[in-house]
Order: structure tokens, then C-alpha cells, then sequence
């Protein structure tokens, strides 16, 4: 508390010989604990040493502290006391800065509690998800999925990031579903029967022939890649995107007469190209006629 002598106030701190008026907090320590101490002994000490002269005892009461409020004097004198010592001053700037450094402290600590619990969450998942996975029969999208050499290519890449996905699943919350095992089982297919499937393609690639330029009304005949709904001043229309035999590829409207095409079709039509202008292998039709579908997709 303060006591006044001759009408002056004098700081408890002051009075205890500690230093002058005003007082204020310039760190914080804590003693190691004693399972360091138990663990690693070298650690400990080389941590104790980090601490001020005399750590482990309050300069004001004496008494044993584990947290340490480092104080400095207005004529430079530097202390520690605990926080309970701070608080028989009754300096309400003391004791608030003690007060939010106390709040900190604790927040650190529940952070960091609930990161060791994290960690400890994440460890456990990621065995039992692996067990899961081996009992599974699934060694091989773990093979796969952690092969760094793995070379990826136009007809594996999407099969392979999608197995890196659901085995980071299932390591990452050590589930692992029924729905999900026979995923990857179809996944694991398309890996081993890309090599093949990527040769065709390049070999088709060699084999692309240029969108026809300046060819005039032309028979077209390919496979429908996709559909798209445009809205134009006649209203709606759909539009469908071809792969030609030959490879080159075009966008026009959907002939009436295919409306229930559907994506992979094989279809035949009559009509005008366009070159796109700025892609060898692309361009446009317009006003199709003596439109058929030859083959459906899946026969």
C-alpha cells in the first residue's frame, strides 16, 4: 500500500527500497517447469539462466514465484516480484498491465494446448487412416499417391490428383468410407490404363488435320464434346461443341433435328465453316442441314 510522510505519497515499491517512483513492468519471465527438469536437465538449466538474477523469488515478499514481473524504477533500478506483490501497491497502472499480461500469458497457453492436442489428433488420424487404407487392399494408391517421380500427363491427371485427394482425406480424419475405397479402386484403373490411352492421344494429336479455311458449305461429321445455352435477340439457342474426324473442332448452334443428342453422340450435318482466325485446329459452322445422328454414345 502507500504510505504518506510529510503530505508525499510514497509508492510501496519505494518504500521497500526498491527504487523511486514511477514504477513500470519492462518484461516477463517464468521458471521452467518441472518436467523439463525431469526430461532434459541441460535444458532446464540453460533455460534458467535466460532468467534475471535471483529468479524464483519475489524482491518484495521474498516468497517463491513461478512468473516473473520485471519492473524498472524512475532512477533505473530493475526488480522482479510476482503478481500478487503488484497488487499490495494498489498502482492501477501496475495492475492492469499485470492483469493483461496475465490474460496473454493464458491465451498462449491455450493456444498452444490445443496445438499440441492438434497435432496429436492429426498423428492419430493419419495411422489409423493408413491402416484403413492397407486394409482396404489400397497399398497401391498409397504408392501412387506418394510417388514423387510419378509422371503426370494429359490422360492421368485428373485420376491422380483426385487419388491424392481422397488418400490426404483419409489420412487427415482417419475415415475411410466404402464409397470412397471403391473410388479409388476405379481411380487406380484409370492410372494403369492411361499409358495406353495417352499414347492414342498423342498419336491423334499427330494425326490432326487444320480446320478447313475458306471451304465453303463442307459435310461435317465428329463427336459431340459438349452443349451450351446462348441467349441471342431470337431468344435462346443451343450451341454444341464438335470434334470433327479429322480432329479439328467446331462451335455452332445445335440442328433442331438433334435435339435429343446427347454428349458423346456421333453426328453428321451439312453446313458452312469459318475459320476462328487465331487457332489452326478451330472454328465455326452455321445454317446446318441434312443433320443425323450416326452413332450413339455408349453403343
Amino acid at each position: 500500500m502507500e504510505t504518506t510522510i510529510e503530505n508525499k505519497k510514497i509508492h510501496t515499491f519505494e518504500k521497500a527500497g526498491l527504487g523511486k517512483a514511477p514504477f513500470k513492468i519492462i518484461g516477463t519471465w517464468s521458471m521452467p517447469s518441472k518436467a523439463l527438469a525431469e526430461k532434459n536437465p541441460t535444458a532446464w538449466n540453460n533455460a534458467l539462466r535466460e532468467g534475471p538474477k535471483n529468479a524464483g523469488c519475489c524482491q518484495f515478499c521474498f516468497t517463491g514465484i513461478i512468473h516473473h514481473f520485471i519492473i524498472k524504477s524512475a532512477d533505473e533500478k530493475i526488480f522482479h516480484v510476482g503478481s500478487s506483490c503488484v497488487n499490495k501497491t494498489f498502482d492501477k497502472k501496475l495492475i492492469g498491465e499485470v492483469k493483461r499480461i496475465k490474460n496473454e500469458i493464458a491465451r498462449e497457453k491455450r493456444a498452444e494446448k490445443k496445438a499440441v492436442e492438434r497435432k496429436a489428433r492429426s498423428e492419430a488420424n493419419a495411422v489409423k487412416g493408413l491402416e484403413l487404407l492397407n486394409e482396404a487392399g489400397l497399398s497401391k494408391a498409397l504408392e501412387i499417391a506418394n510417388d514423387e517421380n510419378f509422371e503426370i500427363n494429359e490422360s492421368n491427371k485428373w485420376a491422380f490428383n483426385t487419388l491424392k485427394d481422397v488418400v490426404a482425406s483419409a489420412t487427415k480424419w482417419g475415415s475411410l468410407s466404402e464409397k470412397q475405397i471403391n473410388f479409388l479402386k476405379s481411380l487406380i484403373k484409370k492410372i494403369e490404363a492411361a499409358p495406353a490411352k495417352e499414347s492414342q492421344r498423342l498419336e491423334k494429336e499427330a494425326n490432326k488435320k487444320p480446320f478447313p479455311v475458306n471451304a465453303g458449305r463442307v459435310k461435317v461429321e465428329g463427336k459431340i464434346l459438349g452443349f451450351k445455352e446462348v441467349e441471342t435477340q431470337f431468344g435462346w439457342s443451343v450451341k454444341v461443341l464438335l470434334e470433327s474426324v479429322d480432329g479439328w473442332k467446331c462451335f455452332g448452334s445445335l440442328p433442331s433435328s438433334l435435339d435429343d443428342a446427347e454428349k458423346g453422340d456421333w453426328i453428321e450435318f451439312t453446313a458452312k465453316l469459318q475459320h476462328s482466325g487465331n487457332d489452326q485446329f478451330f472454328g465455326f459452322f452455321s445454317r446446318p442441314t441434312k443433320a443425323k445422328i450416326k452413332e450413339r454414345a455408349g453403343e
